[in-house]
């Protein structure tokens, strides 16, 4: 009143209100165009090795004394690291992709086997083939090999036992034969490979829908029944 001027917190402007800059605690503010470039200058080749060889250790040393709860941990962390470093590199959907036709195929395939014997457990279970388990392993792994670990055998080495530990780990604790488990590591491999942007599994299904948007659409006659 009498002249004074009215504050308004709610349309105040600052210097936060720019969208190229998010504010931080302490009242810092980082452009998030600046932000991955910048981790990635960060966490070097050397650097990334390290932190999986780091996670790896760290799910063997806080796992229970099992060899299916390390297999159950380590198909989660692998994955989860490749999904981290492909994001690091700007193909976090290309990992995604990839990841949900594995997903999509493994169980796709155990429920349309049905009671096939092949598609049987060792404990008696149902929906065996192949090993869900491995396949998201090896999908993790051979992304880290390919894309995170490039130059580092030891760690590259590591990363692939641990892959391989999974599927052995389904076999010892009876979820899966080792055909269920060799199927599992095969479709995770495969998928890894052939659905990357140049790979030979998305030209082809980039084709099939081109081939399916082509096919002739059936046209309605106009003319109403009994017209000549």
């Amino acid at each position: 009143m009498g002249g004074e001027a009215f504050y308004d917190p709610l349309h105040a402007t600052s210097a936060f209100t720019s969208p190229d800059v998010r504010p931080l605690q302490g009242g810092s503010a980082v452009p998030l165009s600046r932000f991955l470039p910048s981790l990635r200058r960060r966490l070097t080749s050397p650097r990334r090795a390290a932190i999986v060889l780091v996670v790896i250790a760290l799910v063997v040393a806080t796992t229970e004394r099992s060899a299916e709860r390390y297999g159950d941990r380590l198909q989660v962390a692998l994955p989860l690291m490749a999904w981290g470093c492909e994001a690091l590199n700007g193909h976090a959907a290309e990992y995604l992709l990839r990841y949900v036709v594995m997903f999509t195929a493994a169980h796709g395939s155990k429920r349309l086997l049905g009671d096939a014997p092949f598609n049987i457990r060792p404990d008696g279970g149902g929906h065996g083939m192949p090993s869900a388990h491995t396949s998201t392993a090896v999908l993790g792994a051979s992304s880290l090999v390919q894309e995170c670990l490039v130059g580092h055998p030891f760690v590259q080495g590591v990363t692939i036992i641990s892959a391989g530990f999974v599927g052995a780990s389904r076999i010892e604790a009876e979820r899966h034969d080792i055909w269920q488990v060799l199927a599992g590591a095969l479709l995770g491999w495969g998928v890894d490979r052939a659905f990357r942007r140049s790979g030979r599994g998305r030209r082809a299904a980039a084709r099939a829908l081109r081939a399916l948007g082509r096919l002739p659409r059936r046209r309605r006659d106009p003319s109403p029944p009994g017209a000549p």
